[in-house]
């Protein structure tokens, strides 16, 4: 049987490579502690390693209340890709998931305007409890898939 060090070395090898051949976004990956044990049934040690994914990021802007709550925030990489986001198209169901990830909204959350944006971009107005009492404005990108911005709507 291999030493734990040669099992967790050929673990995040593995991990590497799957993650380049299915993602083409720079991710550094942290080890967790590894676990290794005798299985009964199988008549044979197994090992289970687990990594967390880190994606780095540059600056991020928060806008906080009296309270001291994040109200708002943008990512001025993501709403100045360079280069440019090509042009997609994006559903009020695509919206949804791409703020829900945000933590933002409720479950029954509504989409009330998607817009077009400069750089291909799309700014998604929606109804986070769905029952018209707190509106965000989110700036998304469809091609790549996440929030730019998110803010207060203002006219409401």
């Amino acid at each position: 049987m291999l030493q734990t060090s040669m099992l967790e070395k050929k673990a995040h090898s593995v991990a590497e490579n799957v993650l380049n051949e299915l993602l083409s976004i720079e991710l550094d990956l942290a080890p967790g502690e590894p676990d290794e044990e005798w299985h009964p049934t199988l008549q044979r040690g197994v090992f289970e390693q687990s990594f967390t994914l880190w994606h780095p990021f540059g600056e991020l802007h928060f806008k906080r209340n009296e309270a001291g709550v994040i109200i708002a925030f943008s990512d001025p990489s993501r709403l100045n890709p360079d280069p440019p986001s090509a042009p997609q198209p994006l559903t009020s169901e695509d919206a949804l998931i791409i703020a829900g990830t945000t933590g933002l909204l409720g479950s029954g959350a509504q989409v009330e305007s998607l817009s077009p944006v400069p750089g291909n971009l799309v700014q998604a107005r929606i109804d986070i409890h769905g029952d018209g009492s707190h509106v965000l404005d989110f700036i998304l990108n469809p091609s790549e898939r996440h929030v730019a911005a998110s803010a207060p709507t203002e006219d409401k």
